[in-house]
């Protein structure tokens, strides 16, 4: 099923003692003997692939555990792939066990522990109505397929409808507000928009009970759900504001268009095409000077000027600048930019740390990016050094310490060349932390892949499991709230966003591998506090670099320094930017536990 290429034992050991070096990669492939058409990359040790018009999986070794057999195969998460055989769906667990049976039509995923399903009634040999219901992760139908139409859950509750009009139940099935709208939104910020047609039409924002709060809403044009406590509307074409959610308007109805409000601020435009962004009481805080602009996320936003891309800060200054073809989105503390069709990355001070001189590049994934030049792949570290000469056809991400990779018409699977570099990463909590490391292991708040490697940094997806343990275990709930992510399909991290703790970089991304900076653990370790219902004491820092912390995170960082919750790193310096270990991040965690049960 596989071979393993090698220069020998000997040859082997000598690299492992040596600094690493570019390699040639052949000594960290397994090439697979099987002809595939297609190789997807790894998902929780699995990869899908394609031979002969079907779908299988193989695992990191190269062998097929799972049957070539389906028409359609998805990546696992939460250790469940959905699949397809003719036109119908169901999922499979890793060791390719039906868990639910393929007899549905399903289009979306599971969302807050429930998946949207269809099915064509057929009875005596008829083919009747399509009906749609909900099932769990074990098949269980939960809610009967009763439905005509049916949407995911968001915040506890699910548009149905039956007929042409529409209501919403919770995930017992119950209908919470009457099937008796024309149409409706999702839940946002616990309020939703209805609608009744006709000449006593009318359109109002209801509550989870079905309570109107704001009526009259036939005033506006196609109003926006609430973000943040507010809710962008319209009148005529061009006259754009935001109200609150008693219906006043905060915000005046002067603009010609506006996105969502996002950590505070919200780009608005004018007639003559420019950008600038509002706070929510409407002033201007950021000049409308930009032709395009994107939602701020982590105190940064991705601005367009003259053609040209950069990131700005909250206040308006400029971090990365504004020169680049395409500025893409952070990963594990790096952008892909653009100049003249050739790609490089900076970091978050603007700094270009890997010269623009390939044709395409990727996010950094587990400290490495593939990149291509002259008409092959390889990859990079961090500092911008070739760890693995370019010499493939294609690569893939590491996932899981894997990647995909294809040379000469052959798929291989790579191992990630750090994981040897990294085996001095301590397997042990340094002297300092071992006490309180252990602690938050017997107290359940530390996942089992995260009790190692201890003074390596902490990605956002791992800070995110610890956020998701300390939650459950304090409020003795499950999350079920869950909000999704193009790059990811990690439940920490959808559960962690549901809850409000974090949020993504841009474009639906969460940049799962992005390393943890001090000052984003402090801000989600204050949100959690504060989501749990047990905020942190409030201060002002006296750390001395106070001025390179972000003015998003100060708040943040004065309610960890006299909590204790978080200390400095010497000389009464706080090192906002650096990266957050896994010890740091567990010894927090603990801190915070014991603060808040």
């Amino acid at each position: 099923m596989k071979r393993w290429l090698s220069f020998g034992l000997v040859l082997i050991m000598c690299i492992t003692l040596l600094p690493m070096t570019t390699m040639a990669a052949d000594d960290r492939v397994i090439w697979l003997d099987e002809k595939y058409d297609a190789v997807w990359d790894f998902s929780e040790g699995l990869a899908a692939v394609y031979k002969d018009g079907k779908w299988g999986y193989i695992d990191k070794t190269g062998k097929e555990v799972i049957p070539i057999i389906y028409d359609e195969a998805n990546i696992f998460s939460e250790g469940l792939a959905k699949v397809k055989k003719g036109y119908e769906y169901g999922y499979i667990d890793k060791t390719g066990k039906v868990v639910v049976p393929l007899i549905y039509n399903i289009n979306g995923d599971f969302s807050e522990g429930l998946v949207a399903v269809g099915k064509f009634d057929v009875s005596e040999g008829l083919v009747n109505d399509y009906k749609s219901g909900y099932i769990d992760k074990t098949g269980k139908v939960v809610i009967p397929l009763i439905y005509d139409g049916v949407l995911d859950f968001h915040e506890g509750l699910a548009r149905v409808g039956k007929g042409l009009k529409s209501g919403y139940i919770d995930k017992t099935g119950k209908e919470v507000v009457p099937i008796i709208y024309d149409y409706g939104t999702s839940f946002h910020d616990g309020l939703a928009l209805v609608g009744t047609e006709g000449k006593d039409g009318r359109r109002s924002y209801i509550d989870k009970t079905g309570k109107v709060v704001i009526s009259n809403m036939y005033n506006y044009n196609d109003p926006g759900d609430f973000h943040e406590g507010l809710a962008r509307v319209e009148i005529g074409r061009g006259n754009v504001g935001f109200i609150d959610k008693t219906g006043k308007v905060i915000v005046p109805l002067v603009y010609y268009s506006a996105f969502d409000f996002s950590e505070g601020l919200a780009w608005v435009r004018k007639i003559n095409g420019k950008f600038g962004s509002i706070d929510k009481t409407g002033k201007v805080v950021i000049p409308l000077i930009y032709d395009n602009a994107e939602p701020f996320s982590e105190g940064l936003a991705r601005v367009k000027k003259d053609g040209k891309w950069g990131y700005i800060d909250k206040t308006g200054k400029v971090i990365v600048p504004i020169i680049y073809d395409v500025a893409y989105h952070f990963s594990e503390g790096l952008m892909q930019v653009e100049k003249g069709y050739k790609r490089g990355y900076v970091d978050k001070t603007g700094k270009v740390v890997v010269p623009l001189i390939y044709d395409i590049a990727s996010d950094f994934s587990e400290g490495l990016a593939a990149v291509y030049k002259d008409g092959k792949w390889g990859y990079i570290d961090k500092t911008g050094k070739e760890v693995i000469t370019l010499q493939f056809d294609s690569a893939g991400s590491f996932s899981g310490g894997l990647a995909r990779v294809e040379k000469d018409g052959e798929y291989g699977i790579m191992s990630n060349p750090l994981t040897k570099a990294s085996s001095a990463v301590a397997e042990k909590p340094s002297a300092w932390a071992a006490e309180q490391v252990h602690a938050a292991i017997v107290a359940n708040l530390v996942p089992q892949d995260f009790q190692s490697g201890y003074t390596q940094a902490t990605t956002r997806a791992e800070f995110a499991a610890l956020i998701v343990a300390l939650y459950e275990k304090t409020t003795g709930t499950e999350i079920t709230k869950r909000t999704k992510f193009t790059d990811t399909s990690d439940s920490s991290v959808e559960k962690a966003a549901g809850i409000g703790v974090v949020s993504g970089v841009g474009d639906n991304n969460f940049s799962p591998n992005t390393e943890l900076t001090r000052e984003q653990a402090a801000t989600m370790l204050s949100r959690l506090a504060n989501v749990i219902g047990k905020p942190l004491t409030k201060q002002a820092v006296t750390f001395a670099d106070e001025v390179s912390i972000s003015s998003w995170a100060l708040e943040a960082v004065g309610q960890m320094q006299v909590t204790g919750i978080m200390g400095g790193v010497g000389d009464n310096t706080f090192a906002p930017k650096s990266p957050y270990t896994r010890e740091q991040s567990i010894t927090t965690i603990v801190r915070l536990y014991d603060a808040v049960k």
